[in-house]
């Protein structure tokens, strides 16, 4: 699912860019942009009741399955 998802999850970095000179230093006024890093969007799971309650009740029963063939 995360992989599906993937693009809407995943977050953007945030940069900064200036100005330098030949020597790689940052100029006196080297007009900054700043890129504000942005927070992925969040995805909620659900499952219907039903099925859910039907595969807790199926695992249950597998897990006493395993528990009494040890």
């Amino acid at each position: 699912m995360e992989k599906q998802m993937d693009k809407l999850l995943h977050g953007k970095k945030g940069h900064i860019s200036y100005e330098r000179d030949n020597y790689n230093s940052k100029l006196l006024n080297p007009n900054e942009i700043i890129t504000k890093p942005k927070d992925g969007d969040d995805v909620y799971l659900t499952i219907d009741q039903k099925i859910q309650t039907l595969l807790e009740d199926v695992m249950t029963q597998v897990e006493k399955n395993m528990n009494q063939h040890e």
